[in-house]
């Protein structure tokens, strides 16, 4: 009965959703901890922290601490058909507790699907996901607002001669943002700056240069459209062109690098700023001194602001340039114990100003973190420790300051 409960779950994952670029294409990493016939499925537990949370609201002054708990259960599957087609799947629900700030309790859920077939020169992908949370999404949104998210997607790729890949796609992400917990008029502002439909229409080639590395060219045209805006400014067109490096998984610096730019055209801005200028991505890691493994991710692009920019301006809705970059070691220890420590940055440049007072000041706002986390493992399927968060957000705006930490119990099952 057990087994066929399993089954049931996992053949459920691999029919729900997700964004194309949560999956990776080929081979999975592992196969799986528990096989049913075709299907292999690999469950887990993970307490991501139980302790306090120094500043519930991220408030500037009076902040207001708690105990919380956050409890992650997640299940992930695949089945190979035959041959030809490969299934992917994934689900999660996280729960969120407060002790005494009950309106800050929530159950978040999402899950994630992928499909690949090889049809002769080409293989051919779909999938698609949705998901439930009340967090905060963005830098600009101090509240645990609720968003609802889904997606879909399709594409294929193929291979000309031995060196050179062509790889193409089309995705689509509704977005949909529910109340927050202080007044409607803020819940309302909030869905008419962010509720949206996104297409995006994506082309990549990919050159091997050597066994272990690929020449990277890939370019994004997309659209947005605002749901609660009625006139033609509800429609927004950008372009994305990157170019860079991605590395296998074997060399000695793994991962992806890209650089290359945004342009939302003056012409096809509808209700936000124009802008062109750069961006990247960063997904890299790198073995240290045989016993550690420090990896490096960082992005930057446009943002669309949760608050709106100054009436003058004659737009609903104002954008930022978003810059990000983290680090993360992970040391392995005498007595079985693992070490994780981390930093990250986060810079928001808002590109239309807002009004302080008699002033109007183009807003900029810093975020600062760095956490720590001693696990030891116990067995093959269980891992227990404390982690410890700090954060700290500085902004030219005086109350949009704060800083808090938190800290607390951490361990990880997987049966």
């Amino acid at each position: 009965m057990r087994g066929g409960s399993l089954a049931c779950g996992a053949l459920l994952l691999l029919s729900s959703a997700v964004p194309a670029a949560a999956q990776a294409r080929g081979a999975p990493q592992r196969e799986g901890r528990f096989r049913i016939g075709p299907l292999r499925v690999t469950p887990r537990i993970e307490l991501r922290n139980a302790g306090v949370d120094s500043n519930v609201f991220n408030t500037t002054v009076a902040a207001v601490p708690d105990t919380s708990v956050v409890l992650r259960t997640q299940l992930d599957g695949y089945m190979p058909v035959r041959s030809r087609l490969r299934l992917f799947g994934s689900g999660y629900t996280d729960f969120n507790y407060f002790r005494r700030e009950t309106t800050e309790r929530s159950t978040d859920f999402g899950g994630s699907g992928h499909a690949e077939m090889a049809l002769g020169p080409f293989v051919v992908f779909g999938g698609g996901g949705g998901g439930q949370a009340r967090q905060r999404v963005t830098i600009d949104i101090d509240e645990r607002v609720l968003r609802q998210e889904k997606s879909a997607y399709a594409g294929a790729e193929t291979r000309v001669g031995s060196r050179i890949v062509l790889w193409g796609q089309g995705s689509g992400v509704v977005s949909r943002y529910g109340r927050t917990f202080s007044s409607a008029g803020d819940a309302f502002r909030l869905a008419r700056g962010l509720d949206r439909n996104t297409l995006t229409a994506s082309t990549e080639l990919r050159l091997r240069l050597s066994t272990l590395t690929e020449l990277v060219g890939r370019g994004e045209a997309v659209e947005d459209r605002f749901l609660k805006q009625r006139d033609a400014g509800r429609v927004t067109r950008s372009y994305r062109v990157l170019g860079g490096f991605r590395f296998d998984p074997l060399a000695l610096v793994s991962g992806t690098l890209l650089g290359g730019f945004r342009e939302i055209p003056r012409s096809a801005s509808g209700s936000v700023p124009p802008y062109r200028g750069p961006i990247f991505v960063a997904d890299t890691s790198v073995p240290l001194f045989g016993r550690a493994r420090l990896g490096i991710t960082g992005q930057r692009d446009v943002v669309f602001a949760a608050t709106g920019a100054d009436a003058r301006e004659g737009r609903l809705r104002n954008t930022y340039v978003s810059s990000r970059v983290s680090g993360l070691v992970e040391l392995g220890l005498p007595l079985d114990l693992r070490l994780r420590a981390g930093a990250g940055l986060e810079e928001a440049r808002y590109i239309l100003p807002y009004t302080l007072g008699a002033r109007t000041v183009r807003r900029a706002d810093h975020l600062y973190s760095v956490n720590a986390s001693l696990l030891r493992q116990i067995g093959d399927s269980l891992s227990v420790g404390g982690t410890a968060t700090f954060t700290r957000r500085v902004s030219n705006f005086a109350t949009s300051s704060y800083e808090g930490y938190r800290y607390g119990l951490t361990a990880e099952l997987r049966p």
